[in-house]
């Protein structure tokens, strides 16, 4: 396999089992079950490149263990900075989570304040109209008052007349009496100087 200069691995050519065979034959297929079978000279011959057989045979076993140990450790800080990328995600699910269960808290708390607000507000309706039913009693009660001022007024002139009329017929009925007393004295007593 040779490496891109960006350090990345080429796609591998998918071979099929037809183009893959034996060590030391040089046309016969390949099977795992044939004794002559050699996996690792089929690996080189079926997956790997004539430049990547001589780079590796370059390769010693100490620098191939410091690529695989920087490869691994850059394997490690992806793995640390998935699971932190993971970890913050996750912490932004727990906010949002936490934030909807506020949200819906606070619409439960506007539900039972617009309900409060409701009530309410048909408490006040109907402390309004008993208002003005209140007033449309009063008005009543004052035409009512009213017109007893009135038949009141009426009957205190009315009982003011009689009592006047009545005095008249009094005092009439007294200098009738005192006249008709004073000719029966003069009847009586014609002697007496009444004047």
């Amino acid at each position: 396999m040779q490496s891109n200069s960006n350090g990345r691995i080429p796609d591998m050519e998918v071979l099929t089992i037809q183009d893959c065979y034996v060590v030391g034959s040089s046309k016969r297929k390949a099977s795992l079950w044939d004794p002559n079978f050699d996996i690792s000279s089929h690996n080189k011959s079926c997956y790997l490149f004539e430049d990547d057989v001589t780079q590796l045979k370059d390769h010693n076993k100490d620098r191939l263990c410091s690529k695989v140990e920087s490869l691994l450790g850059q394997v490690t800080i992806l793995v640390c900075l998935a699971n932190e990328k993971a970890k913050e995600r996750k912490r932004a699910e727990d906010k949002k989570a936490h934030q909807i269960t506020n949200l819906q808290k606070e619409v439960s708390h506007f539900q039972a304040d617009n309900f409060e607000v409701d009530r309410l507000h048909s408490e006040s309706t109907r402390w309004a109209q008993e208002k003005v039913d209140l007033y449309n009693q009063v008005k009543q009660m004052e035409k009512v008052i009213s017109d007893l001022n009135e038949g009141t007024t009426r009957k205190e002139v009315d009982l003011s007349k009689t009592i006047d009329a009545l005095k008249d017929d009094v005092a009439s009925s007294y200098v009738v009496g005192f006249k008709a007393a004073l000719e029966q004295a003069t009847i009586i007593h014609p002697i007496i100087d009444l004047s």
